[in-house]
């Protein structure tokens, strides 16, 4: 493959990346990338023995026999690359749940969620388990994220939006039933003889319905029309039937993301206090700052953490109650620690509080001129009592 021809295919490839993925800095990155790379190849730094990696992750040498023979150039060039890289296994993840997602729903236009909070309804959480078990199960098994996991928000709402059920009959007559009361009027039959046939309703299917009512009727009450007259009915169920199509199983809007900023800080200094005055100019209720700094001991990094806390610090003067006072730090790694802490804390109030009322016991002997051990044997008699 010459330079020209790897030059389009990597650039067709990162563009792509970009029509896929709804994310103007995510693009801008991907482009200066692309025009990196473009120059290696044309100077000979990158041979054609490199692979592409999926969504921009490049470089990756395939020749594990072969390692020691790749030039210093290219080692250096490798060297000179990122080190995080473009979109890496959080990306892959949703690219893999979209890929899945369209062999179960369909094809349809998936963006990147906004970052923010999210809620979790646990049935539909479970729901969503059980139709997928052994991508889920594969994810569990992943000790670290991984290219194959079943990425946690953007399956779920996805899923709240595709997850489908056919409807039943009885919910189609539930919505028949306008006013609630359990019995059709001859209006509200007509809005079932609407949903049964093709409009406009040609007479004779017209006809053809009304002797179907007259024929399910009740002979005591031939005007009254309840559920139980028409799911009893064979020719009237096997008409709803034909009708019934797939509904929203999970009642869902979806909204812009005007309430949601989203900036990803990298360690130029002058960058970084570009995006936190745009932050502060249009403040959000929901601020996502992406953390993609070198963190280093240069100046720069410095002067970026100061920035970030004047920044929070002015922002979110109150702090969370989930926050630890200033200079203390979380002596516990897991859950399992504090427990164990909470636990050791209660047992030593415990005996503290035993022993104080051992010492107010014997001190009320004392005033009342008894001896300890007449005193000690008769609290005890009366405990044992």
């Amino acid at each position: 493959m010459t330079a020209l021809e790897l030059d389009k295919e990597y650039s067709g490839f990162i563009s792509n990346i970009m029509d896929t993925v709804d994310n103007k800095d995510l693009s801008e990155t991907a482009q200066s990338y692309d025009n990196s790379l473009v120059e290696l190849v044309k100077s000979g730094l990158l041979t054609e023995k490199g692979r592409w990696v999926k969504l921009g992750k490049f470089i990756a040498s395939e020749r594990s026999e072969e390692a020691e023979g790749i030039n210093q150039r290219e080692l250096k060039a490798m060297e000179m690359m990122p080190k995080r890289r473009l979109l890496d296994t959080f990306a892959d993840s949703i690219h893999h749940v979209n890929n899945i997602y369209t062999s179960k729903f369909g094809k349809a236009p998936r963006k990147v969620l906004s970052h923010m909070p999210f809620l979790v309804n646990k049935t539909i959480l479970g729901d969503l388990q059980s139709r997928f078990p052994e991508e889920f199960a594969k994810t569990s098994s992943n000790k670290f994220r991984s290219s194959d996991d079943m990425q946690f928000s953007f399956s779920y709402y996805y899923f709240i939006i595709h997850a489908t059920h056919r409807q039943s009959v009885t919910t189609f007559l539930q919505n028949i039933d306008i006013d609630g009361n359990n019995v059709y009027s001859s209006g509200e039959l007509n809005i079932l003889m609407t949903r049964l046939f093709t409009l406009p309703i040609a007479e004779s299917n017209r006809t053809l319905f009304w002797d179907i009512m007259k024929n399910c009727s009740i002979p005591e009450t031939p005007t009254i029309f309840g559920p139980e007259n028409i799911t009893s009915c064979d020719n009237i169920t096997s008409l709803i039937n034909k009708t019934l199509q797939n509904v929203t199983t999970y009642k869902h809007e979806i909204v812009d993301d005007k309430d949601v900023t989203f900036k990803m800080l990298k360690s130029n200094s002058t960058r970084v206090r570009i995006d936190l005055d745009y932050v502060r100019n249009n403040p959000k209720k929901f601020i996502c700052l992406n953390d993609n700094m070198d963190h280093g001991s240069s100046y720069e990094h410095l002067e970026n953490t100061d920035m970030l806390a004047e920044f929070y610090q002015t922002m979110f003067p109150e702090p969370s109650p989930f926050e630890h006072p200033p200079g203390t730090v979380n002596k516990y790694s897991t859950k399992a620690d504090l427990l164990v802490h909470l636990a050791q804390q209660n047992n030593t109030f415990y005996i503290a509080l035993c022993f104080v009322s051992l010492i107010c016991l014997l001190y009320g002997c004392y005033l009342k001129r008894r001896s300890v051990k007449r005193c000690i044997r008769n609290i005890i008699f009366r405990f044992v009592i």
